[in-house]
């Protein structure tokens, strides 16, 4: 997961460091929540390049994604 969060601070800290807050809350959410089954929906697998990919159905309750929505207007400048 560690490698996860470079990454994405590598990509939105330097312009919008709450979109990095977000998407690793995000993330952990799908990682580590024990009640996956609540918010994540097998959507079967996709084949490309010969790499067998798994499709997710991941529902955001309204709450959130509006908590999520309100965190950018903290900030100035969205890249």
């Amino acid at each position: 997961m560690a490698y996860n969060y470079q990454a994405l601070d590598a990509v939105f800290m330097p312009d919008c460091p709450i979109c990095a807050v977000n998407l690793k809350h995000m993330w952990c959410e799908y990682a580590c929540n024990v009640n996956k089954a609540s918010f994540l929906e097998d959507a079967g697998t996709t084949r490309v390049n010969g790499l067998d990919y798994q499709n997710v159905i991941f529902t955001i309750d309204s709450g959130y994604a509006c908590g999520v929505f309100q965190s950018c207007e903290r900030e100035s400048f969205i890249a």
